[in-house]
């Protein structure tokens, strides 16, 4: 009996086409992600239950692509409409789908149109650097450019003001900048649509001998991708990598009051900063194997 049952339940469902036609171009996201939603209607009406799914989507962001699942980016162009039998009637239909989805950027100067597929990618791609995969993508736009926003670092202990003035602690951010860009330049280069990638340094510091004397603020370096892959390569020492690389500086993190900071190391006389005249270990090309310059096919 229990097995009659079930068989009647599921004879009603039925697979369906997805009607949805994706758009010629997409513009360059700002943020993009990989959702699933329900349409349900009463009745024996899978058209319906479908519009109400799309619908659903189309509130999440522009839909590039439909898709298997959020786990399964491949395209997909039909789903499976449930029906929900009571008795002899179907009392509901429902449509489960998934959908590729992104926040466009503007304006186009900024964030071109592209392919649907080639958003796809680029994404897959910002999403690997990001590491939290597509949802974590982001690109901002700086200076009429667009930048890929990476997860910034926090300095573990404040720094004591007394031996680490504003140049010193711009320069303590900026030590982590070398080990960060090895981790985006050479994929970055397969991604001409953006012009590099920047993320931010929290750093807190005190003059332990001064009450309440703590404070906080953040250090952004804004990189291009070409000088960061010549720094990568030892073309170039800090000097002239910092050169070519935008720092700005919040006092205030809340208000993210950033105002362009110069960090001139061959000014730090009589004992220049051995930044001045280092330059990174040259990487060479399978120093970063196992990073792929392009993700593998979506379909």
């Amino acid at each position: 009996m229990l097995v009659w049952l079930a068989a009647t339940a599921t004879a009603a469902d039925q697979v369906v086409p997805i009607p949805f036609a994706p758009p010629a171009t997409v513009p360059l996201f700002v943020s993009a992600d990989v959702v699933s939603v329900r349409g349900t209607v009463k009745g024996a009406d899978c058209a319906g239950a479908m519009d109400a799914a799309l619908a659903a989507l189309a509130e999440k962001g522009t839909i590039v692509r439909s898709t298997v699942s959020t786990e399964d980016v491949t395209l997909s162009d039909r789903a499976v409409c449930k029906q929900r039998v009571a008795g002899d009637n179907v009392s509901a239909s429902v449509v489960d789908l998934s959908a590729f989805v992104v926040t466009p950027g503007a304006p186009a100067s900024v964030y071109p149109p592209l392919p649907p597929d080639r958003i796809l990618q680029v994404a897959v791609l910002v999403g690997a650097l990001s590491g939290g995969g597509i949802p974590s993508a982001r690109i901002d736009a700086l200076d009429g450019h667009a930048w890929v926003r990476l997860a910034g670092v926090t300095l573990e202990e404040p720094l004591d003001r007394r031996y680490h003035d504003d140049i010193g602690r711009a320069i303590q951010a900026y030590e982590r900048v070398p080990q960060w860009v090895s981790g985006w330049a050479k994929v970055l280069e397969t991604v001409p649509e953006v012009a590099g990638a920047f993320f931010e340094v929290e750093v807190a510091s005190e003059d332990p001998t001064v009450k309440r004397s703590r404070q906080v603020e953040l250090f952004r370096f804004v990189v291009p991708t070409g000088p960061a892959r010549e720094f990568l390569r030892g073309a170039t020492n800090d000097t002239q990598f910092l050169a070519a690389v935008r720092v700005d500086r919040a006092t205030d993190p809340k208000r993210r009051n950033f105002e362009p900071f110069a960090i001139d190391l061959e000014s730090l006389a009589p004992e220049p900063s051995d930044l001045a005249v280092r330059g990174p270990d040259a990487l060479s090309d399978d120093d970063l194997e196992g990073v792929d310059d392009e993700p593998d096919p979506v379909d």
